[in-house]
């Protein structure tokens, strides 16, 4: 019965880390605007909405889009709707701000990608994010920190954009719009659950029960 437990428990583990595996792998990539070394990160905007009298930057509501296309024009990220929720003034133009919510989608063409190319976006949902921000001017200098975890609960993400620089206008006012800096993408593995564990120890358990009641 040992035997049996310690078969079953061997087998849980393989199967959930294959899938754990499948798509996406671990570890750390750093963007540019030209792919170097490892991604693209070609796009960030700002959206603004109309709140309390104020259609500009750093208003509750906004929310805020970036992406990343390949010299070949393929998409490999895609982050979208995560809306400014609390903005904070520091003084001397400092700011945080934090960003609930929104969906980020990683593509087969990003580096982090090892499965089925045609099983691609993987979803990152509900994420938070903390901008800290500087403004001098129109010029604008911020570090995007965010967080989630994939749709399938087997990745922990952080998202790290940079941005400085003067954004442009998007049609209508209707937002800011400019190339992120730099950027990066951390993958790790959310750790193997306690009750797949204890599942062997459980079944070695219940066979020695069996075996005092046989006595």
């Amino acid at each position: 019965m040992k035997k049996i437990a310690f078969i079953m428990l061997f087998l849980a583990l393989l199967f959930y880390g294959t899938s754990a595996m499948a798509d996406l792998q671990a570890g750390s990539w750093q963007g540019s605007l030209n792919g170097t070394p490892n991604f693209y990160t070609t796009l960030w905007q700002e959206t603004y909405v109309y709140f309390n009298g104020s259609n500009a930057p750093g208003q509750p509501g906004n929310y805020i889009y970036a992406s990343g296309f390949d010299a070949a024009g393929q998409v490999q990220w895609q982050l979208g709707n995560s809306y400014l929720q609390t903005v904070t003034d520091l003084g001397s133009g400092k700011y945080e701000t934090t960003y609930t919510g929104g969906n980020l989608y990683l593509y087969a063409t990003g580096p982090w990608w090892t499965g089925d190319p045609t099983t691609s976006p993987v979803l990152v949902g509900y994420m938070s994010y903390l901008n800290e921000s500087q403004n001098s001017g129109n010029s604008t200098t911020f570090t995007i920190t965010g967080t989630g975890e994939t749709n399938d609960n087997k990745w922990f993400v952080t998202v790290i954009a940079q941005y400085s620089g003067t954004p442009g206008s998007l049609s209508g006012a209707i937002g800011v719009t400019d190339s992120l800096n730099s950027g990066t993408i951390t993958i790790r593995a959310v750790p193997l659950p306690a009750a797949l564990w204890l599942f062997g120890p459980g079944l070695i358990g219940i066979a020695a029960i069996r075996r005092r009641l046989k006595k």
